[in-house]
């Protein structure tokens, strides 16, 4: 069976392409003023049931004033929808106040959760729910 080799002793390898491109990545981040991050403490408990804290960094994109479209926190995408809109009610939004104080947009709490690695409480959820079906029924 071939494989296909792609290291060359003179031209760049991967291993130095991956470095650069994260250095750009982050170059291009650092220079977006609507990009943060944050540390936070998470817990993990391992196989034998033992408790251990984590440092980790959060990164999320804010969104801007009224009238800005509003932007997805995790992904950095923009939507067509705007900040202070009616279309806020299709979005879970939460407010970070770590430092400067942001209002953070995501398509919905479960993706809040995975990012943050943090738990709602159903009934948050439900009201969330509640709100975007009765905004979508007489939209």
């Amino acid at each position: 069976m071939d494989y296909n080799d792609r290291f060359h002793p003179i031209e760049g390898n991967d291993i130095e392409d991956y470095e650069r491109n994260t250095n750009m990545l982050q170059n291009l981040k650092s220079m977006d003023n609507k990009y943060h991050k944050y540390k936070k403490n998470i817990f993990i408990i391992d196989d034998h049931g033992y408790k251990t804290s984590k440092k980790i960094v959060i990164e999320y994109y804010s969104s801007g004033p009224i009238g800005s479209y509003i932007r997805n926190a995790l992904t950095g995408l923009y939507t067509k929808d705007m900040v202070g809109s009616k279309n806020e009610d299709l979005y879970f939004k939460i407010t970070l106040s770590y430092g400067n104080s942001a209002t953070l947009f995501y398509e919905t709490p479960e993706q809040y959760e995975r990012h943050h690695h943090d738990k709602l409480s159903t009934h948050i959820k439900e009201n969330w729910l509640k709100k975007k079906l009765i905004f979508e029924k007489n939209s």
